[in-house]
């Protein structure tokens, strides 16, 4: 989507005056969806909590229900697809694999808050883990910290849902004070740059908003591309479509 506005000049003519290019995807202020984690893939298991499981940790992953297995190619981890694959409200557990890419050797703390709950491991040890069902949604959940050498190491989160609301959030902190998220937002899980670095997303009426300041007396000219039916709104009234 390109906006453009023609404003009379001095001399009495037109001048095209470009206000928004949004034909690549870091025109839109997005969340970054270049996460730390390479090769992160994921599993998740549908199935019905039995007495017990609401103590401790669940091992659901020994139960036998095969998964459904998938790929994050934006490096971050996200519930996203696994709600699209089981639905919203379900009851499953889920397991997210990959290397954690450390770019300088350190001290690192890791942060984990999930509804249910979730354990976060690196190099196969646990670091942290969240068991409070949800607790505090606008904290940091709790904490852990574990040495890491330059590298890529092994990370896996394993995540429990018992029913109703679901999330995850998970971040590192490095030597260097710079707070990184693991896990992805909702707008980094739906929009991603596409082959031809345009910004996209698989979801039906998933909209964008970009504000625009305009002047009193204008013509806009708009440039606009989509497979349905891409819509202009004003903050009054829609403008195209």
């Amino acid at each position: 989507m390109k906006a453009a506005t023609k404003v009379m000049t001095d001399a009495g003519k037109l001048k095209a005056n470009l206000l928004f290019d949004g034909s690549s995807f870091s025109a839109w202020g997005l969340d970054s969806v270049n996460g730390s984690i390479k090769v992160l893939k994921y599993a998740s298991y549908e199935t019905t909590w039995k007495k017990g499981d609401w103590d401790g940790f669940p091992q659901f992953w020994k139960r036998g229900a095969p998964p459904h297995r998938g790929e994050l190619r934006d490096g971050l981890i996200t519930l996203v697809p696994i709600e699209e694959e089981i639905g919203r409200n379900k009851r499953f557990g889920a397991i997210f694999e990959g290397q954690l890419e450390i770019a300088k050797k350190g001290r690192f703390r890791f942060n984990l808050w999930a509804d249910d709950k979730a354990r976060l491991f690196i190099n196969g040890k646990q670091v942290v883990q969240f068991l409070d069902m949800g607790k505090n949604p606008d904290g940091d959940g709790d904490f852990g910290v574990v040495e890491l050498t330059e590298g890529n190491h092994p990370i896996r989160l394993e995540y429990v849902e018992y029913g109703s609301g679901t999330g995850i959030k998970a971040a590192m902190t490095g030597p260097d004070g710079i707070k990184r998220n693991l896990t992805a937002s909702k707008k980094a899980s739906t929009w991603r740059p596409s082959l031809g670095g345009q910004v996209e997303t698989k979801h039906k009426d998933e909209g964008l908003l970009r504000p625009l300041t305009l002047p009193e007396t204008f013509e806009i000219d708009l440039d606009l591309s989509s497979w349905l039916y891409p819509v202009l709104a004003t903050s009054r009234h829609y403008v195209t479509r």
